[in-house]
């Protein structure tokens, strides 16, 4: 029980993670778009 609701969370934490890691991906992609830009 304890093993299972363990791996359950690991599991949402690493989509939450992958989800953060791309979002932070995008925004460095687009930085320089942005300076010339402005």
């Amino acid at each position: 029980m304890g093993y299972h609701h363990f791996n359950r969370s690991f599991f949402i934490g690493k989509i939450l993670f992958g989800k953060f890691f791309s979002f932070l991906d995008n925004t460095l992609k687009q930085r320089p778009i942005i300076e010339k830009v402005f």
